[in-house]
């Protein structure tokens, strides 16, 4: 009888482990692991509309480019610990405004995205333990 090598989830479907892996090497989700080397996060494409919408559950990293002033919806399917950045970039034009419906969790309110062409924001999000979605300017606002 041939050995069998372990299944792991790729994507949510099973799928047999790279040659020459062990499940000694490949992250796993119930226990406490330290990363000997860089672990990143791709940024999603939000889509640009009216009203822009964030499922929390697609990615942890955004990215939009403004084609007119707009709006952000309370964020989809937040949980509590995840944390990421949304990537906000002004069109050709610039000058388009972003208002943050009340999910979002600002001190002292959402401050105003710099205007200029191409110029680019970044906020950071923090989702608390009550499920409140924290947000914050991260110090790099209007590189264009």
């Amino acid at each position: 009888m041939t050995a069998r090598k372990p299944l792991v989830l790729v994507g949510g479907a099973p799928a047999q482990l790279p040659a020459g892996d062990t499940l000694e090497n490949t992250v796993r989700t119930d226990l406490s692991q330290t990363f000997t080397a860089p672990q990143r996060a791709a940024y999603a494409t939000l889509t640009d509309a009216a009203t822009i919408t964030v499922n929390l559950a697609t990615a942890l990293n955004f990215t939009v480019t403004l084609g007119g002033n707009r709006s952000v919806d309370a964020p989809s399917n937040p949980v509590a610990g995840q944390s990421g950045t949304i990537e906000i970039h002004q069109d050709a034009t610039g000058g388009r405004t972003l208002a943050w419906n009340t999910a979002w969790k600002w001190e002292g309110g959402a401050p105003a995205l710099s205007t200029a062409a191409n110029a680019v924001d970044h906020v950071g999000y923090l989702v608390e333990s009550n499920g409140s979605t924290v947000v914050a300017w991260m110090g790099v606002k209007g590189r264009a």
